[in-house]
């Protein structure tokens, strides 16, 4: 619940937070493996790219496609809230759209929390 409250995202967000978590806890040292990462154990030793995690409920701006934006609208103000499975993309709400959708293409603010401001 803390995290829902940092990030000021409303209780339905939950299952997003739980889902983010269980990734990142994932991708660090494990007592119980002997100190292996259990995301190294999966990839076969690949070693882990810590660049693209970010801070849940983060203001991000994200790139939309030349078929959705208007001229002067090339990204959108939405809300971290994970990491899409199987990929390299994040998931995010858009709060004027009332839609979760995934992108790899965003700028994050970390410092910002916009939720249900």
């Amino acid at each position: 619940t803390a995290v829902l409250f940092e990030a000021k995202v409303p209780a339905s967000f939950w299952t997003y937070v739980v889902c983010c978590f269980v990734h990142v806890h994932n991708c660090i040292l494990c007592s119980a493996l002997s100190g292996v990462i259990p995301y190294s154990l999966w990839k076969k030793g690949k070693k882990l790219d810590v660049s693209y995690f970010w801070v849940f409920g983060s203001l991000t701006y994200v790139l939309i496609c030349k078929k959705q934006h208007k001229a002067l609208q090339p990204h959108t103000r939405c809300i971290f809230v994970g990491y899409a499975p199987g990929t390299r993309a994040w998931t995010f709400w858009d709060p004027v759209e009332h839609k979760f959708f995934n992108s790899s293409n965003a700028v994050f603010d970390e410092h910002c929390f916009p939720g249900n401001a």
